[in-house]
Protein backbone atom coordinates (compact mmCIF):
# COMPACT_ATOMS: atom_id res chain seq x y z
CA UNK A 1 0.00 0.00 0.00
CA UNK A 2 1.22 3.26 -1.04
CA UNK A 3 1.31 5.45 2.95
CA UNK A 4 0.94 9.24 2.67
CA UNK A 5 1.25 10.73 6.03
CA UNK A 6 1.64 9.79 9.49
CA UNK A 7 0.47 6.06 10.17
CA UNK A 8 0.01 4.28 13.47
CA UNK A 9 0.59 0.51 14.16
CA UNK A 10 -1.22 -1.65 16.05
CA UNK A 11 0.21 -4.74 16.96
CA UNK A 12 -0.74 -8.52 16.92
CA UNK A 13 1.18 -11.11 19.60
CA UNK A 14 1.03 -14.44 17.43
CA UNK A 15 2.73 -16.92 19.88
CA UNK A 16 4.57 -20.18 17.74
CA UNK A 17 7.19 -22.62 19.16
CA UNK A 18 9.86 -19.99 19.80
CA UNK A 19 7.99 -17.80 21.37
CA UNK A 20 5.81 -14.40 20.23
CA UNK A 21 5.94 -13.31 17.26
CA UNK A 22 4.97 -9.51 16.43
CA UNK A 23 2.48 -8.65 13.35
CA UNK A 24 1.72 -5.22 12.79
CA UNK A 25 -0.93 -3.19 10.33
CA UNK A 26 -1.51 0.15 9.59
CA UNK A 27 -3.78 1.86 12.19
CA UNK A 28 -5.41 5.39 11.58
CA UNK A 29 -4.15 8.41 11.00
CA UNK A 30 -3.06 6.92 7.23
CA UNK A 31 -4.10 8.40 3.85
CA UNK A 32 -3.85 6.23 1.37
CA UNK A 33 -3.40 6.29 -2.33
CA UNK A 34 -6.50 5.35 -4.08
CA UNK A 35 -7.45 1.94 -4.00
CA UNK A 36 -10.40 -0.50 -4.63
CA UNK A 37 -11.59 -3.14 -2.44
CA UNK A 38 -10.53 -6.44 -2.45
CA UNK A 39 -11.74 -9.99 -2.36
CA UNK A 40 -11.03 -12.09 0.21
CA UNK A 41 -13.00 -15.26 1.10
CA UNK A 42 -15.50 -14.10 -1.33
CA UNK A 43 -16.53 -11.19 0.76
CA UNK A 44 -15.61 -7.22 -0.52
CA UNK A 45 -13.18 -5.17 2.09
CA UNK A 46 -10.91 -2.54 2.24
CA UNK A 47 -7.19 -3.28 1.92
CA UNK A 48 -6.68 -1.75 5.88
CA UNK A 49 -9.35 -4.03 6.66
CA UNK A 50 -8.06 -7.39 4.92
CA UNK A 51 -4.66 -6.55 6.80
CA UNK A 52 -6.58 -6.28 10.26
CA UNK A 53 -8.88 -9.44 9.66
CA UNK A 54 -5.71 -11.39 8.22
CA UNK A 55 -3.61 -10.34 11.53
CA UNK A 56 -6.85 -11.41 14.07
CA UNK A 57 -6.99 -14.53 11.74
CA UNK A 58 -3.20 -15.84 12.88
CA UNK A 59 -3.97 -15.24 16.84
CA UNK A 60 -3.98 -18.92 18.10
CA UNK A 61 -7.33 -18.83 19.75
CA UNK A 62 -10.37 -17.09 20.13
CA UNK A 63 -9.39 -15.35 23.37
CA UNK A 64 -6.46 -13.90 22.08
CA UNK A 65 -8.72 -12.64 19.79
CA UNK A 66 -11.33 -11.04 21.92
CA UNK A 67 -7.57 -9.64 24.23
CA UNK A 68 -6.68 -7.80 20.78
CA UNK A 69 -9.95 -5.79 20.57
CA UNK A 70 -9.68 -4.68 24.03
CA UNK A 71 -6.18 -3.83 23.01
CA UNK A 72 -7.57 -1.85 20.11
CA UNK A 73 -9.79 -0.01 22.79
CA UNK A 74 -6.51 1.01 24.81
CA UNK A 75 -4.82 2.99 21.93
CA UNK A 76 -8.28 4.39 20.96
CA UNK A 77 -8.09 8.27 21.09
CA UNK A 78 -11.56 9.33 22.57
CA UNK A 79 -14.30 11.62 21.29
CA UNK A 80 -14.72 15.34 22.69
CA UNK A 81 -17.96 15.68 24.61
CA UNK A 82 -19.41 18.01 21.98
CA UNK A 83 -19.42 15.44 19.33
CA UNK A 84 -21.22 12.95 21.70
CA UNK A 85 -24.91 13.58 20.26
CA UNK A 86 -28.30 11.89 19.45
CA UNK A 87 -27.01 12.70 15.67
CA UNK A 88 -23.70 10.76 15.84
CA UNK A 89 -24.86 7.94 18.40
CA UNK A 90 -25.16 4.90 16.96
CA UNK A 91 -28.80 2.57 17.70
CA UNK A 92 -29.40 -0.59 18.86
CA UNK A 93 -26.02 -1.48 20.92
CA UNK A 94 -25.82 -2.48 24.48
CA UNK A 95 -23.40 -0.14 25.07
CA UNK A 96 -23.22 4.16 24.12
CA UNK A 97 -21.65 4.61 20.80
CA UNK A 98 -20.75 7.45 18.85
CA UNK A 99 -19.41 7.95 15.48
CA UNK A 100 -18.18 10.94 13.53
CA UNK A 101 -17.45 11.44 9.56
CA UNK A 102 -15.30 13.91 7.88
CA UNK A 103 -14.61 14.37 4.20
CA UNK A 104 -11.24 15.13 2.90
CA UNK A 105 -11.34 15.64 -0.95
CA UNK A 106 -12.82 12.22 -2.48
CA UNK A 107 -11.80 10.14 1.11
CA UNK A 108 -13.76 9.99 4.27
CA UNK A 109 -12.78 9.58 7.89
CA UNK A 110 -14.01 8.50 10.35
CA UNK A 111 -13.72 9.18 14.26
CA UNK A 112 -15.54 6.78 17.43
CA UNK A 113 -15.88 6.35 20.91
CA UNK A 114 -17.96 4.00 23.58
CA UNK A 115 -18.39 4.26 27.03
CA UNK A 116 -17.59 -0.16 26.89
CA UNK A 117 -14.11 -1.05 26.27
CA UNK A 118 -15.00 -3.81 24.15
CA UNK A 119 -17.27 -1.97 22.48
CA UNK A 120 -14.36 0.91 21.87
CA UNK A 121 -12.14 -1.97 20.44
CA UNK A 122 -14.51 -2.68 17.84
CA UNK A 123 -15.68 0.85 16.54
CA UNK A 124 -11.80 1.45 16.37
CA UNK A 125 -11.44 -1.92 14.48
CA UNK A 126 -14.18 -0.20 11.69
CA UNK A 127 -12.30 3.34 12.29
CA UNK A 128 -8.87 2.32 11.12
CA UNK A 129 -10.85 -0.24 8.44
CA UNK A 130 -12.67 2.17 6.60
CA UNK A 131 -10.68 5.23 7.19
CA UNK A 132 -9.07 6.87 4.03
CA UNK A 133 -11.54 5.26 1.49
CA UNK A 134 -13.73 6.58 -0.71
CA UNK A 135 -17.54 6.52 -0.37
CA UNK A 136 -17.85 3.61 -3.33
CA UNK A 137 -15.79 1.75 -1.61
CA UNK A 138 -17.04 2.08 1.92
CA UNK A 139 -20.17 0.65 0.60
CA UNK A 140 -18.95 -2.21 -1.00
CA UNK A 141 -18.20 -3.65 2.01
CA UNK A 142 -19.68 -7.10 3.17
CA UNK A 143 -20.81 -6.98 6.61
CA UNK A 144 -19.81 -10.58 6.60
CA UNK A 145 -16.53 -9.68 7.17
CA UNK A 146 -16.42 -10.08 11.05
CA UNK A 147 -16.78 -14.09 10.51
CA UNK A 148 -13.41 -13.85 8.42
CA UNK A 149 -11.89 -12.33 11.34
CA UNK A 150 -13.13 -15.21 14.03
CA UNK A 151 -14.72 -12.45 16.33
CA UNK A 152 -18.29 -14.24 15.57
CA UNK A 153 -17.63 -16.95 18.03
CA UNK A 154 -16.23 -14.18 20.29
CA UNK A 155 -18.89 -11.82 20.72
CA UNK A 156 -22.64 -12.57 22.04
CA UNK A 157 -25.67 -11.84 19.61
CA UNK A 158 -26.16 -8.31 20.75
CA UNK A 159 -22.34 -7.00 20.30
CA UNK A 160 -22.64 -8.76 16.99
CA UNK A 161 -25.93 -6.62 16.11
CA UNK A 162 -24.13 -3.75 17.65
CA UNK A 163 -21.23 -4.28 15.28
CA UNK A 164 -24.13 -4.00 12.31
CA UNK A 165 -24.93 -1.04 13.85
CA UNK A 166 -22.14 1.03 14.07
CA UNK A 167 -21.12 -0.23 10.19
CA UNK A 168 -24.09 0.67 9.25
CA UNK A 169 -24.06 4.16 10.43
CA UNK A 170 -20.45 4.38 9.10
CA UNK A 171 -21.78 3.72 5.43
CA UNK A 172 -25.13 5.81 5.92
CA UNK A 173 -22.58 8.43 7.28
CA UNK A 174 -19.87 7.70 4.21
CA UNK A 175 -22.76 7.94 1.80
CA UNK A 176 -24.51 11.11 2.61
CA UNK A 177 -20.75 12.80 2.53
CA UNK A 178 -19.53 11.60 -0.70
CA UNK A 179 -23.94 12.23 -2.38
CA UNK A 180 -24.81 8.64 -2.62
CA UNK A 181 -27.35 6.31 -2.16
CA UNK A 182 -26.44 3.97 1.21
CA UNK A 183 -26.42 0.31 0.12
CA UNK A 184 -28.85 -1.29 2.66
CA UNK A 185 -27.22 -2.84 5.47
CA UNK A 186 -29.25 -3.75 7.61
CA UNK A 187 -28.31 -4.80 11.42
CA UNK A 188 -28.48 -8.64 11.76
CA UNK A 189 -26.43 -11.19 14.36
CA UNK A 190 -23.58 -12.89 12.56
CA UNK A 191 -22.28 -15.85 14.94
CA UNK A 192 -19.95 -18.65 14.07
CA UNK A 193 -22.66 -21.01 15.57
CA UNK A 194 -21.59 -20.46 19.13
CA UNK A 195 -24.26 -18.22 21.12
CA UNK A 196 -24.32 -17.04 25.09
CA UNK A 197 -28.02 -16.13 24.10
CA UNK A 198 -30.93 -18.96 25.68
CA UNK A 199 -34.36 -19.34 24.07
CA UNK A 200 -37.22 -19.46 26.64
CA UNK A 201 -40.87 -20.66 25.85
CA UNK A 202 -42.90 -17.39 26.29
CA UNK A 203 -45.86 -15.06 26.97
CA UNK A 204 -45.94 -12.55 24.62
CA UNK A 205 -44.18 -9.41 25.68
CA UNK A 206 -46.66 -6.29 24.22
CA UNK A 207 -45.09 -2.81 23.82
CA UNK A 208 -46.73 -1.55 26.94
CA UNK A 209 -45.10 -4.36 28.69
CA UNK A 210 -41.79 -3.81 27.82
CA UNK A 211 -41.08 -0.59 30.03
CA UNK A 212 -42.51 -2.46 32.93
CA UNK A 213 -40.48 -5.56 32.25
CA UNK A 214 -37.31 -3.65 31.93
CA UNK A 215 -38.19 -1.84 35.29
CA UNK A 216 -39.17 -5.12 36.82
CA UNK A 217 -35.49 -6.67 35.91
CA UNK A 218 -33.67 -3.48 36.79
CA UNK A 219 -35.02 -3.32 40.20
CA UNK A 220 -34.08 -7.24 40.82
CA UNK A 221 -30.54 -6.72 39.64
CA UNK A 222 -30.09 -4.63 42.37
CA UNK A 223 -30.10 -7.43 44.82
CA UNK A 224 -26.33 -7.97 43.50
CA UNK A 225 -25.09 -4.63 44.28
CA UNK A 226 -24.24 -3.78 40.60
CA UNK A 227 -21.78 -0.75 39.64
CA UNK A 228 -23.47 -0.69 36.09
CA UNK A 229 -26.85 -1.47 34.86
CA UNK A 230 -28.14 -1.77 31.40
CA UNK A 231 -31.25 -2.68 30.23
CA UNK A 232 -33.13 -3.13 26.47
CA UNK A 233 -36.73 -4.95 25.78
CA UNK A 234 -36.60 -5.41 21.86
CA UNK A 235 -38.90 -7.48 19.15
CA UNK A 236 -42.11 -7.78 18.55
CA UNK A 237 -44.58 -9.21 21.39
CA UNK A 238 -43.74 -13.09 19.12
CA UNK A 239 -40.41 -12.49 19.45
CA UNK A 240 -39.06 -10.36 22.80
CA UNK A 241 -35.81 -9.81 23.12
CA UNK A 242 -34.50 -9.19 26.72
CA UNK A 243 -30.58 -7.30 26.66
CA UNK A 244 -29.24 -7.02 30.26
CA UNK A 245 -25.38 -5.66 30.76
CA UNK A 246 -24.19 -6.25 34.47
CA UNK A 247 -21.09 -4.71 35.83
CA UNK A 248 -20.71 -5.94 39.46
CA UNK A 249 -18.23 -6.22 42.41
CA UNK A 250 -19.75 -9.55 43.47
CA UNK A 251 -18.68 -11.22 39.71
CA UNK A 252 -14.56 -10.82 40.57
CA UNK A 253 -13.17 -14.44 40.51
CA UNK A 254 -16.36 -15.79 38.95
CA UNK A 255 -16.03 -16.85 34.66
CA UNK A 256 -18.31 -15.78 31.98
CA UNK A 257 -20.70 -18.71 32.47
CA UNK A 258 -21.14 -18.69 36.65
CA UNK A 259 -21.18 -14.95 36.15
CA UNK A 260 -24.39 -15.32 33.50
CA UNK A 261 -26.12 -18.21 35.70
CA UNK A 262 -26.04 -15.89 38.40
CA UNK A 263 -28.18 -13.40 36.74
CA UNK A 264 -30.54 -16.05 35.16
CA UNK A 265 -31.15 -17.02 38.50
CA UNK A 266 -31.65 -13.55 40.11
CA UNK A 267 -33.76 -13.15 36.72
CA UNK A 268 -35.79 -16.69 36.46
CA UNK A 269 -39.11 -15.24 36.61
CA UNK A 270 -38.63 -12.36 34.10
CA UNK A 271 -36.55 -14.60 31.79
CA UNK A 272 -39.85 -16.67 31.44
CA UNK A 273 -41.61 -13.85 29.99
CA UNK A 274 -38.90 -13.85 26.68
CA UNK A 275 -37.84 -15.92 23.61
CA UNK A 276 -34.33 -14.98 24.03
CA UNK A 277 -31.81 -13.38 26.71
CA UNK A 278 -28.45 -11.45 25.88
CA UNK A 279 -26.85 -11.61 29.18
CA UNK A 280 -23.12 -9.39 28.87
CA UNK A 281 -21.08 -9.31 32.25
Amino acid sequence: LALLGQARVHSFFVLDGRGAAKVNFVGRGVRLSAAPTVELAGHQVTPKLREIIQGLRELPTDAFRYKQVLYLAQQARGLPSELKVAENKVPGCLSTVHVVARLEEDRIFFEGDSDAQLTKGLVTLLVDGLSGYTADEIQAVSPEFIKLAGLGASLTPGRNNGFMNMLAVMKRKAADLGGLEPVDSSPAAVSDGQSSDQSHPASAVDESGSEALREAVELKLKVLKPEKVDVSVSGDPEATTLCVVVEAACFQGMDVDKRQQLVRTVLRDELSRVQRVDIEV
